[in-house]
């Protein structure tokens, strides 16, 4: 079983990637030889060192901050502490963005977004900071920051402004321009853990399939290129689709490049039809990887949202109780009536052991599943609860 990828966090994380076990109390290490690790999955932590825009010195002081005063209860209590001229505004936001401060912050409600939004309020409460300690000046203020790894976190929720939370697809966005990798999930979970209903192939099946298989194949586009022979051989172009377990390289012909290449790079998961072909002689050398390695070759493309949308027939949204207030109840009526469209809407709530509700809504009720609809649920709810037939 593989570990699982755990996002970089300001008080736990090293520089470097650390294996680390899921107990109750938070990360651990067993002791050299123990079967204590046994009991628990191991997972792997990203290090600081892997967030962009981090640099030496930052870590440094992040570091040195952490040591001298214990872990940091939040944004500003992480600002005040660690030396302003070694920390900038866009380290700040890539450790928002990457979900290192999610520890500390999403336990009192604070979304990466609040917390984005109070950036250049943290840089001056740092700036502050700093000065005073260059003049060798101690406020009320910094006492109490300075004290902050030694008890309860203050809560200091109204410092954060007000921030409408980013939804799953902006934040794994963000999450991949910090880290280069989804953490949190991936873009094509928007639409539900199995798009087979769909007709589409997972990326992880092509390998089976026989050479010149058409197929239907959904995913994000990475590394995208254009090459032109030389001696007038023409031109083509080369990416790399993506889905949640695998990748493929994808080729696109001279004639469709000028149709295809603006969706291609418009950043957002695309359905692509086409046929998979092998490396030559891939029948006399069954054992060779790299003859067993697909392409396709593209014959269309188009939004997923957009197929997603004509497709489906239904939409069930998934709510569990416990986490399920009025309040929400309210937020999705307004969601679900700002998205008229032909799709019979369905609202079930897990009420735990097994047992589920069926909320009952109006029969005039229908929708149309589009992205702006699903960003709303996700933003709603901080997760995707929408399951789409």
């Amino acid at each position: 079983m593989g570990a699982t990828i755990l996002p970089p966090d300001i008080n736990l994380s090293q520089t470097d990637f650390t294996v680390v076990y899921a107990a109750p109390e938070g990360d651990f290490k067993p002791p050299r030889g123990s079967k204590e690790k046994d009991r628990f999955r191991p997972q792997i932590r990203f290090g600081l060192g892997a967030v962009r825009g981090i640099g030496d010195s930052a870590l440094l002081a992040v570091f040195e901050a952490r040591a001298a005063g214990g872990p940091f209860h939040d944004l500003f209590d992480f600002s005040s502490r660690v030396d302003a001229r070694r920390v900038n505004k866009a380290t700040l936001e890539s450790l928002i963005q990457c979900g290192a401060f999610d520890s500390t912050l999403a336990p009192r409600g604070i979304s990466r977004a609040r917390a984005f939004a109070a950036v250049d309020l943290a840089l001056e409460r740092s700036r502050s900071a700093s000065r005073d300690r260059e003049r060798g000046q101690t406020t009320l203020f910094s006492l109490l920051e300075n004290r902050a790894g030694e008890g309860d976190a203050p809560q200091k929720l109204d410092e954060y402004p007000p921030s409408d939370p980013w939804d799953l697809r902006d934040t794994l966005k963000r999450e991949k321009q910090a880290l280069g990798f989804y953490v949190s999930g991936h873009p094509l979970g928007r639409y539900g853990k199995e798009l087979r209903r769909f007709d589409v192939t997972p990326l992880g099946d092509l390998a089976g399939l026989a050479q010149w298989t058409k197929v239907r194949v959904a995913g994000v586009v990475e590394n995208y290129r254009d090459r032109m022979f030389k001696n007038g051989g023409g031109r083509v172009a080369f990416f790399e689709l993506e889905d949640e377990i695998g990748r493929v390289d994808v080729k696109v012909a001279e004639k469709r490049i000028e149709t295809c290449a603006p969706l291609l790079n418009a950043g957002e998961p695309v359905l692509i039809e086409g046929k998979v072909t092998f490396p030559m002689g891939a029948d006399d050398e069954p054992d060779d990887e790299t003859a067993k390695k697909p392409t396709i070759l593209l014959e269309t493309v188009q939004p997923l949202a957009d197929a997603i949308q004509a497709e489906t027939r239904g939409i069930s949204i998934r709510l569990a109780a416990e986490r399920t207030k009025p309040d929400h109840l309210k937020g999705l009526r307004d969601v679900l009536v700002k998205s008229p469209g032909n799709c019979p809407v369905s609202v079930v709530i897990d009420l735990g052991d097994g047992a589920q509700a069926i909320l009952a809504l109006s029969a005039a009720i229908k929708v149309a599943p589009s992205d702006a609809m699903l960003a709303g649920l996700e933003r709603l709810f901080g997760e995707n609860v929408a399951e789409l037939r």
